[in-house]
């Protein structure tokens, strides 16, 4: 399989770009697309259809093909796979039919390849997205590889995914592969570390923690935090909170998922993640991040690269937008390591969530996190 990645700060260089692929032979029947030029999507749409190039679209919040992130712009990794590989599915979702619509794609994967594996998109953060990988995970079970994140934007509903045909706000977006064919290798990994003992969430009410140990659960995590927050400010709290105190939740297999704080409720004493959470579960703050963050996640590549795929020929990475408020400038250190690593056509962009399958564990949706994998044809 031969890749080439792009990135154009308005349609008409990207078009140029596009074009000048072709010039040494080079045929692409995939286009992996990320874009902060909200408003083009249906001229990509209709250039990949004039070129009759499968495409996999999301908005995004920055985007990247090299080692530093850019707003305004369309980048795409490009590839030349059989279309026989690979197959692209959309689509809708209401809030009470995520989970089955996430089986239906997975029968859907299924019906086209033996052993497939998922690259996956979400539209919408207010849709219970994180049910996609329990969806996918009843018809295929707990070692399909699932890896994926969701479409951002720089406002919470304005987020899209896009395929040649359709263009969704609420839906699920999955670029399913023949693993017989194709070798996905990728992992979900934060970098962040834990911080102080195990609490047992006693008391929730799906996404939000109102106690931990029989206790307000707010009150712990400021605690940790260490510093006083004024709760008027709804714009920042993210930044000051979610992005920076993730939330380790311990799974039974030892493993830990990490979700941010996302909304609180001072008066209650509680906090919302990102995802559910179950009562008895333990869970863990984290420290502040700091140049192990980003060594953690450029170590985790080198070793699968050392391990188990040596000479891959396409990366993308999903990134949580989480990271980009916490880390500011030093996220292109981070984009540049992964990059570094594999030395080869890349492309990704800052999500809403992520997909993936933490070190030995089990496919799950994250939050704070970086999910990426890389491609090779068999």
């Amino acid at each position: 399989m031969n890749a080439k990645s792009i990135q154009g700060g308005s349609l008409r260089e990207t078009k140029k770009l596009l074009d000048e692929t072709w010039q040494d032979g080079f045929s692409p029947t995939l286009a992996i697309v990320f874009t902060s030029l909200k408003d083009d999507w249906k001229a990509i749409q209709d250039l990949m259809n004039d070129k009759d190039i499968a495409l996999y679209g999301t908005s995004s919040n920055g985007e990247f093909v090299a080692d530093q992130y850019e707003t305004g712009t369309i980048a795409m990794l490009l590839l030349d796979l059989p279309t026989a590989y690979f197959r692209i599915e959309m689509e809708d979702l209401d809030e009470t039919n995520v989970r089955k619509v996430a089986r239906q794609i997975g029968e859907s994967g299924l019906a086209a390849f033996a052993n497939p594996g998922f690259i996956l998109s979400g539209a919408d953060p207010t849709f219970p997205l994180e049910e996609i990988v329990p969806g996918l995970v009843d018809v295929c079970g707990e070692e399909v590889t699932i890896m994926g994140g969701n479409s951002s934007s720089d406002s919470l509903m304005s987020s899209f995914i896009f395929t040649n045909g359709k263009r969704s706000n609420h839906g699920i977006l999955a670029l399913i592969l023949d693993q017989d064919k194709v070798h996905m290798e990728g992992e979900a990994i934060s970098g962040w570390k834990p911080l102080g003992t195990l609490k047992t969430v006693t008391e929730c009410d799906g996404k939000w923690v109102k106690t931990l140990d029989n206790k307000p659960a707010l009150g712990f995590l400021l605690k940790y935090m260490g510093m006083e927050i004024d709760f008027r400010d709804e714009v920042d709290l993210f930044n000051k909170i979610g992005a920076i105190y993730p939330i380790q939740i311990q799974e039974e297999d030892g493993t830990s998922s990490i979700l941010p704080p996302l909304f609180f409720n001072e008066k209650e004493g509680s906090f919302m993640l990102a995802g559910p959470v179950k009562q008895g579960s333990k869970i863990k703050f984290s420290m502040p991040p700091d140049f192990d963050v980003m060594d953690a996640v450029i170590d985790s590549a080198r070793e699968r690269k050392k391990h188990t795929l040596k000479d891959a020929e396409a990366l993308i990475i999903f990134s949580c937008v989480g990271r980009l408020n916490c880390l500011g400038p030093l996220i292109n250190e981070e984009i540049k390591g992964l990059i570094d690593v594999w030395k080869i056509p890349s492309i990704g962009f800052f999500t809403f969530g992520e997909y993936g399958r933490v070190k030995n564990g089990k496919p799950m949706f994250h939050g704070t996190t970086v999910s990426w994998v890389a491609l090779k044809e068999k």
